[in-house]
């Protein structure tokens, strides 16, 4: 989540600390009230957010909401109100996909429950669900452990792939690309379950203006990008199914400049310690005509190995993940 920022909080002396209507670019004129920022489970919430507040205080500090009797650990994330050189600012899409995408739509989507301005800032502060860590901080965690059987890394391949998958389905079902699917940009909880968030330069597909350039992490980019269409993301989720099988980005000793010229002549290959199927897939992800790679994320949900994933992880699963995750507090210089 790389625009997402914990910097400044509120300043207690400024007056204009309850919950503020956003102003959108003249590009997404939402005229979005405060009450529908809110997943419709939160309309009591307080106008005056002293909870919001607090959080935003205390940014690196898990909270809880009370939502209808219910109280659901939540976080906070600061999206800078910045607009680009097209007139698109990554606060306005990301409450432009909330809105489109819903709340607690499907489990594979990290849930927001609210969303405030910080004036001082002008910043965007958004509640989110609760996850423990990003999937790139946990595959950090996990390589340096003692060696990974198969019988632990492909479950969690599995799992991963089968939830990023659904998650990207749901969003081609809408007609929207993500634009910028990375380990970083996937969460996990110590319950194994795996959700995609991020949706700061999301395009949609109805919108042909938001796809005038190319969008994206120049590391996860295709050799042909094509900015209007899911082939992008199809090669975005294989080489971060490559990277947190190997423990480290496919391009790590490249030079950043070399990328787009040395990866077009690029032969993959997958590491033995994940299951042929696996290997295949991710092969498959990253085909360098487009093409090739599979025409919807249906097809990739279809293979018997991803469609028997179930949707409540094991109780082995959850003990590895755990596990992992207990580490990272451990482990220094995680790169963001």
């Amino acid at each position: 989540m790389d625009h997402l920022q914990q910097q400044q909080p509120f300043n207690d002396s400024n007056p204009n600390e309850e919950c503020i209507e956003p102003n959108t670019s003249s590009k997404h004129e939402l005229q979005t009230s405060f009450k529908e920022l809110c997943d419709q489970q939160t309309a009591d919430f307080p106008k005056k957010t002293q909870y919001v507040k607090q959080l935003v205080n205390n940014a690196n500090i898990e909270k809880e909401l009370a939502l209808s009797g219910n109280v659901v650990p939540t976080s906070l994330a600061r999206i800078l109100r910045r607009i680009d050189e097209n007139g698109r600012s990554s606060a306005d899409t990301e409450l432009a996909m909330m809105k489109k995408i819903g709340s607690g739509s499907t489990p594979y989507i990290v849930n927001y429950y609210c969303a405030v301005i910080d004036p001082v800032s002008n910043q965007l502060c958004i509640c989110i669900e609760w996850m423990d860590t990003s999937i790139k901080k946990f595959y950090q965690a996990m390589h340096p452990l003692d060696e990974i059987a198969i019988n632990k890394l492909d479950p969690l391949m599995h799992r991963i792939i089968h939830d990023i998958a659904s998650a990207l389905y749901i969003l081609e079902t809408k007609q929207i690309i993500h634009r910028d699917v990375k380990p970083a940009n996937m969460l996990i909880n110590k319950n194994a379950v795996v959700k995609l968030c991020d949706f700061g330069i999301c395009g949609d597909l109805t919108e042909k203006l938001d796809f005038r350039t190319v969008e994206g992490t120049f590391e996860y980019l295709p050799p042909d990008p094509e900015p209007d269409a899911i082939h992008d993301d199809m090669w975005a989720l294989g080489i971060s199914s490559l990277e947190i099988v190997s423990g480290q980005h496919p391009f790590t000793d490249w030079i950043p400049n070399e990328i787009p010229f040395k990866i077009l002549n690029w032969e993959p290959t997958v590491p033995m310690t994940v299951s042929y199927e696996i290997q295949q897939l991710i092969l498959h992800l990253l085909k360098r005509n487009s093409q090739e790679r599979p025409h919807s994320y249906i097809d990739i949900l279809n293979k018997s190995f991803i469609c028997n994933v179930l949707q409540t992880p094991s109780n082995d699963e959850c003990d590895f993940v755990r596990g992992v995750i207990e580490k990272i507090p451990s482990i220094d210089n995680f790169k963001q």
